[in-house]
């Protein structure tokens, strides 16, 4: 992914222009971050998802009590 994004720049001469190198830094950033969500085992997902009804249940049960 790093050699395209060099290959991008080098290609199209953009190493002046500010705006566009900064444009492609952040998808680098996101595209790596989207490469490690994909990589999350399905293990991690169920707990999230556990967690995540507990702490809704929470909120409900505090909604009943005194």
């Amino acid at each position: 992914m790093l050699i395209i994004d060099c290959q991008v720049q080098e290609f199209h001469q953009l190493e002046s222009n500010l705006q566009v190198k900064q444009f492609l830094a952040d998808t680098r950033r996101y595209l790596h971050q989207m490469i490690r969500i994909i990589n999350i085992k399905e293990e991690i997902l169920i707990n999230i998802q556990i967690i995540a009804d507990l702490s809704y249940a929470w909120e409900i049960i505090d909604r009943f009590l005194p």
